[in-house]
């Protein structure tokens, strides 16, 4: 069975260079547009005179010109250095922006957003795999989201969802999947899958990299002890996983950076200046190791109705989403109170202090979690990063882009010759308004058109 690998290099080696395949995507595509007005592709195609953000963090390249052949980038610059072939399909995109398709850190396909959660369990009970992650997926990919993470699902679904995704039989953006929470004692309160960390700490993790995870979590790290969690990293480094933290609490974020873990998730809003005070002292600590802090925020949980962010309704995922949930999202939405003018003032100041220590901070926005409905959850955590984290429009969308790249291990992320043609195209000039993230025209996944 073919396969949709999630590197472009052995993706592209093992299958999708060859003569057949150009040929059967290529008939796929023209039949999709012929007669469904679907995701459809063409052979050669010239996207002109956009504004391009290639997700490396460089200026933006004005009137810009992108050839894509097929599901390849293989050829982007200015429009006087780059010749169009006669045969191109041309779009012009004057007016318009390109960047690569967003990635996302931290999403929940067996959640739908909806914020009533035990109504939604009832009324979608036994329908996780057949029908609500495969709503998931779509709407996601919907949003402009072609990678992305769940952090914190059932892992046996996911990884059939990954395998559909992968061989195109379910549209939705490529898939990585983390295991169970991995936690020093089980907790009644969170909804999400658990695995209490026994004695044999390498059997236990090894079990969930047997069934094909990508990445392990450890929930709330300040509730091992020192020398478990310890045992915990060493076991996931002898396996050659990827382990993150999930951080509940200042105190986790401490232990987690001083256990050698860093990758972490999740902003503690109750965290005061103290704990922030102790938190730069251990990064500054830290900061002679290889590795830099990566801190996927999830700034939109608790910032879903700032008024500096124009989003609303604006994009098309919700319209894949059944109206039952639509209706109680449009309502918790309205509900959902302004953060105090004083807590604003000092989550800025705490994040300018960690981005002066070098934390990088990435784009996982809890998608699927309550009133997060996925696709707008991703684009309103990036522009939070605008807003409350002081990153210029070109570092936010470059770190939701080629930064969670590297750290999700696609070969994606990144507007270059080569690249998988992952794309995103945008009313208005994004690089001057990063609200304009949201205003999505057309959303391109290896070079299949879904928008």
């Amino acid at each position: 069975m073919t396969t949709r690998l999630n590197s472009a290099s052995s993706y592209i080696k093992n299958f999708k260079n060859s003569y057949f395949s150009r040929l059967l995507f290529a008939s796929l595509g023209l039949m999709a547009l012929l007669f469904s007005g679907s995701p459809a592709q063409a052979a050669t195609l010239a996207l002109v005179g956009a504004v391009v953000i290639d997700g490396t963090g460089r200026a933006p390249l004005p009137d810009a010109v992108i050839l894509i052949d097929h599901d390849l980038i293989t050829n982007v610059g200015p429009r006087s250095d780059v010749a169009i072939p006669e045969d191109a399909i041309v779009m012009d995109l004057h007016g318009h922006s390109v960047i690569p398709g967003l990635i996302d850190l931290d999403v929940r396909l067996d959640r739908l957003g909806d914020p009533n959660l035990v109504r939604f369990k009832e009324h979608y009970k036994g329908l996780t795999e057949r029908v609500v992650v495969p709503v998931a997926a779509k709407a996601l990919l919907l949003g402009g989201v072609t990678s992305a993470r769940d952090l914190s699902g059932q892992s046996s679904i996911l990884l059939n969802a990954r395998r559909l995704i992968n061989t195109w039989k379910l549209p939705g953006p490529r898939l990585r999947v983390a295991g169970p929470w991995l936690v020093a004692h089980q907790h009644s309160e969170w909804d999400r899958v658990q695995k209490t960390v026994g004695v044999n700490v390498f059997a236990d993790l090894k079990a969930e990299v047997d069934a094909g995870v990508d990445v392990l979590v450890v929930a709330a790290p300040s509730e091992f002890s020192p020398g478990a969690l310890q045992q915990v990293v060493v076991a996931a480094e002898q396996l050659g996983i990827r382990i993150e933290a999930r951080i509940i609490s200042g105190e986790d974020a401490i232990a987690a950076i001083e256990a050698g873990l860093t990758n972490l998730n999740g902003w503690p809003n109750s965290i005061d200046d103290a704990q922030l005070s102790t938190v730069l002292s251990t990064i500054r600590a830290h900061k002679y190791s290889r590795n830099s802090i990566h801190w996927n925020l999830n700034l939109n949980s608790f910032l879903l109705n700032d008024p500096q962010i124009d989003i609303g309704f604006s994009l098309n995922a919700p319209d894949v989403l059944p109206e039952l949930i639509r209706e109680d999202l449009r309502f918790g939405y309205s509900q959902r109170p302004l953060v105090p003018a004083d807590d604003q003032h000092a989550l800025k100041a705490r994040l300018s202090l960690l981005r002066e220590a070098g934390v990088e901070f990435g784009v996982g926005s809890g998608a699927g979690q309550p009133q997060q409905w996925l696709g707008e959850s991703t684009v309103r955590e990036v522009e939070a990063l605008v807003h409350w984290a002081g990153l210029t429009p070109v570092e936010a969308i470059s770190e939701a882009t080629g930064g969670n790249a590297r750290y999700l291990g696609v070969d994606a992320g990144t507007i270059k010759v080569g690249a998988v043609a992952d794309l995103l195209v945008l009313t208005g000039d994004v690089s001057a308004d990063i609200n304009l993230l949201s205003h999505q025209a057309m959303i391109f996944e290896s070079g299949i058109r879904y928008r």
